[in-house]
């Protein structure tokens, strides 16, 4: 008699959906196309995927880009990742919003009963538990607002040009002195 040995690969997904941050918390929320991620594993090395529709398929072998773009309603679906550790990367933001400038951190954990793996999974975003469930897919919501980003400022470039600036206004104010004690002689 032969024994056949079944080897089960689990693989787990979760949504992205992106979309308009607003204050007004009555407000709908809007969708954004256009945003652009790419996700990286726990070494932080981008991972190529294939997309198919609104899904974006992790598959090294017959993957060209690394680039997940939203559509129309803001909302991809990520699939085919290990259990482990990725980061999300905004590398575009749609036009007239701001780039968030963090990585979002997704661990997925895969639930273990008698040394097997059951396709449970536990997704954490940025160390907050989302939910365990084998047939539910998680959704990270990322928001954008709208605007510009100002220029960081600080640093001793700041001091450099503020001492420039008093020296020029000392330098006017020695020379107004100067001026008005010549007309006044």
């Amino acid at each position: 008699t032969s024994s056949e040995s079944v080897t089960t690969f689990y693989t787990y997904e979760f949504d992205l959906f992106k979309y308009a941050y607003n204050d007004d918390a009555t407000a709908e929320i809007a969708p954004l196309a256009g945003a652009q991620f790419e996700l990286k594993d726990s070494n932080k090395n981008v991972i190529k995927v294939v997309k198919s529709g609104d899904t974006y398929k992790v598959d090294a072998a017959k993957a060209s880009s690394a680039i997940i773009e939203t559509p129309d309603n803001g909302k991809v679906n990520i699939e085919g990742l290990d259990a482990g550790t990725y980061y999300l990367t905004e590398t575009k933001a749609p036009d007239g919003y701001n780039r968030i400038t963090s990585d979002i951190t997704i661990t997925i954990k895969a639930k273990e009963e008698d040394g097997e793996l059951t396709g449970e999974k536990t997704l954490t975003i940025n160390g907050d538990q989302s939910a365990t469930d084998a047939t539910t897919v998680n959704q990270i919501n990322v928001s954008n607002k709208a605007g510009s980003i100002l220029p960081s400022t600080g640093g001793i470039g700041t001091y450099i040009v503020v001492l420039a600036g008093l020296a020029i206004v000392a330098a006017g104010v020695i020379l107004m002195t100067r001026k008005n004690k010549k007309e006044e002689e």
